[in-house]
């Protein structure tokens, strides 16, 4: 059976960390131009809008944002611009990730799929998995390009082939051992960052 590598390289460790940094700067300029224009209720907004998107600001963004931004008054004001919101909910989200601890045996990936095709809800369903490593499926060209472009953007610990037998495709997923690498780096970083808060 011929089988056919396409695309499957995980996003690099450089276009994650450029991610990143454009979620922080975004974040950062949002606040700054609030404060700006000395508006804390639009501030408290932003604070909302920015905690509403987890999955795209991530804790060690919202450590980042109390650490560096200058809010205005004195710290009995913080309730007032959002800060000490902006602030617990940092704190609680990097406990978070320093309290997981994965089970032996445990391939799930928590990481969550914003797009909700028929597709990326099965792609969630198998991320979940805790016994499922590899999924052979069937699926057209297409449906196989918008697949594997959610896993790159994404940056899962996850390959992706097409494997050229039957009709339709198959497109072959395989969780790998760098989710486990991945856990202990995000942990590092979870550690450092609630560290710099104290």
């Amino acid at each position: 059976k011929k089988q056919d590598q396409v695309n499957s390289k995980e996003m690099s460790d450089c276009e994650l960390n450029q991610q990143k940094k454009e979620h922080y700067l975004l974040a950062k300029e949002l606040l700054t131009a609030t404060l700006a224009i000395d508006n804390p209720e639009l501030c408290q907004t932003t604070i909302e809008h920015i905690l509403s998107h987890s999955r795209v600001y991530l804790p060690e963004i919202l450590s980042r944002l109390v650490r560096e931004i200058s809010f205005p008054g004195k710290k009995s004001e913080s309730e007032k611009w959002g800060q000490n919101r902006l602030l617990i909910e940092a704190k609680q989200r990097l406990q978070s990730l320093l309290a997981f601890e994965r089970k032996e045996g445990d391939w799930s990936i928590q990481d969550h799929v914003i797009c909700d095709c028929d597709d990326c809800k099965e792609l969630r369903s198998f991320l979940l998995s805790a016994s499922r490593q590899e999924y052979e499926w069937p699926l057209a060209q297409h449906r196989r390009q918008h697949i594997q472009s959610i896993i790159n953007a994404m940056g899962l610990p996850i390959t992706h082939k097409t494997k050229h037998s039957g009709s339709p495709h198959k497109l072959v997923l395989t969780k790998t051992s760098a989710l486990f690498k991945r856990d202990l780096d995000r942990q590092k970083s979870a550690l450092k960052e609630f560290t710099l808060l104290q």
